[in-house]
C-alpha cells in the first residue's frame, strides 16, 4: 500500500473517531464518555485508537485544531476592507470581530469542555497563537496596502499579543458566564474597550 492509501485511510480513521466523539459528547456528559464508546461508535479497534491517541483528550484537541484551523482560513480570506471596517468601528455584523464571536457562540459547549478539562491550558495557548498570527498577518496586510500606519513608538508584536491576549480572555469570561450576552454584544463591548488604543495606535487611512 503507497504512503497516499495510507494516509487517506489515517485521516479518514481520526475523522471517524473525532465525529464520534462529537456525537457522543451531544448524547451524554463528557466525562462519562469512555474510549471504548468512542471506537464502538467510530467501528474502529481500540488498539487502532491508541496507535493514533494517548486518551480521549487528545482526539478532543485535535477536533478543536481542526475547527480552529479552518476559522483561521475563512478569516484569512477576509477582504481587507472588512478588517478595516473593525478598526474603524463599523457596527454591522459581518465584520471579523463579529464573525469569532459568532463562532465562539455557535460552539459554545464545545469549547467550555476544552476550557474545563485537563488541556485547557493547551487550548488557551493554542487560541492566543492562533489569534496573534492572524493579527500580525492582516496588520501586515493593511500596512503593505496602505490603508494604515503603525506609529513609531508602537511595537507591532506587542499589539498583536496584546489583542490576541485580550480577546483570548474576553472569550473565556463570556463561556464562564454562560454567553449571558449576546454575539453583537460581546462585539460592541469589546470594540469600545479596544479598539480606541487600537485606534490610537495607528494611523488609519480612509480611501
Amino acid at each position: 500500500m503507497n504512503a497516499q492509501k495510507m494516509d487517506r485511510r489515517v485521516i479518514r480513521t481520526r475523522e471517524a473517531l473525532r465525529t464520534a466523539l462529537l456525537a457522543l459528547i451531544s448524547e451524554k456528559d463528557y466525562e462519562e464518555i469512555t474510549v471504548e464508546e468512542i471506537t464502538e461508535r467510530a467501528n474502529v479497534g481500540r488498539a487502532t485508537f491508541y496507535l493514533h491517541y494517548k486518551a480521549k483528550e487528545d482526539l478532543l484537541l485535535e477536533e478543536f485544531h481542526e475547527i480552529s484551523g479552518k476559522k483561521a482560513l475563512e478569516l484569512a480570506q477576509t477582504p481587507l476592507t472588512a478588517w478595516l471596517g473593525s478598526l474603524i468601528g463599523n457596527k454591522g455584523n459581518s465584520t471579523p470581530l463579529h464573525q469569532i464571536f459568532q463562532h465562539i457562540y455557535t460552539n459554545a459547549e464545545f469549547y467550555k469542555l476544552l476550557l474545563h478539562n485537563s488541556q485547557s491550558g493547551q487550548v488557551i495557548e493554542r487560541v492566543q497563537q492562533l489569534s496573534k498570527e492572524a493579527t500580525l498577518i492582516f496588520i501586515h496586510k493593511l500596512i503593505d496596502s496602505g490603508h494604515i500606519e503603525i506609529k513609531e513608538d508602537v511595537s507591532l508584536d506587542f499589539f498583536a499579543a496584546f489583542f490576541s491576549g485580550s480577546l483570548t480572555s474576553t472569550v473565556a469570561w463570556w463561556l464562564e458566564k454562560d454567553l449571558q450576552l449576546t454575539p453583537e454584544e460581546m462585539t460592541k463591548m469589546f470594540r469600545r474597550l479596544i479598539f480606541g488604543g487600537v485606534r490610537d495606535s495607528l494611523n488609519i487611512k480612509i480611501f
